[in-house]
């Protein structure tokens, strides 16, 4: 079951190294400001449509897993996938769940594997993701996040790739960067659900 995650600010240490495209993130970050526009900006400059993360409570995710998320994809497409157990067959998770190993995904990887995958491709191409760039942030969770584009061929077009491969450093440490923003904002949640408790 997806969890939808508000962030808040998020103090963030100075000495960390960070490529320029990500300071406005941090900035917002700090003021607390609501992160979609940033990260709309970063998925555009790395040539990316959307973006999604997720971190689940269980080693390997599935539809009965609670699972947190933060998306600038529509909430319909986030019902859907809720709805259809996605989790279960996405081959983002599927590709990343237990390797910190970057994935470029794109709709012609995984077609033919089955006919639920068939369909999870055809509903998420219908919903504006037709390949991915994914990576699993941390081998302690079950956690991942996804620059997704309407493209459905990325892998195929050789400057595509070359532009992927250059900017693949950044693309890495922005993943990793919000992960931590992302499990700083969880934790401040579980600790005032604790509290309340």
């Amino acid at each position: 079951m997806l969890q939808s995650l508000r962030l808040g600010p998020a103090q963030v240490d100075p000495s960390r190294v960070l490529p320029p495209v990500l300071l406005p993130l941090v900035h917002a970050a700090q003021r607390g400001s609501d992160l979609v526009a940033e990260i709309e900006s970063i998925s555009r400059h790395f040539q990316f449509d959307s973006f999604m993360y997720g971190v689940a409570v269980s080693p390997r995710p599935d539809n009965e897993s609670c699972v947190y998320a933060f998306t600038t994809m529509p909430m319909e497409w986030v019902g859907r996938y809720d709805q259809m157990a996605y989790v279960e067959i996405d081959p983002r998770v599927s590709g990343t769940w237990d390797t910190t190993a970057p994935l470029l995904w794109d709709q012609t990887t995984t077609r033919g594997k089955s006919a639920r995958i068939y369909a999870f491709l055809d509903d998420a191409l219908a919903h504006g993701i037709g390949s991915v760039f994914a990576s699993h942030c941390t081998m302690k969770l079950a956690s991942a996040s996804w620059l997704c584009s309407a493209q459905p061929r990325q892998s195929s077009l050789d400057s595509r790739q070359q532009q992927i491969a250059r900017d693949l450093g950044e693309m890495v440490v922005f993943a990793h960067y919000f992960h931590d923003l992302f499990m700083k904002g969880l934790w401040r949640r579980e600790c005032r659900q604790r509290r309340l408790d």
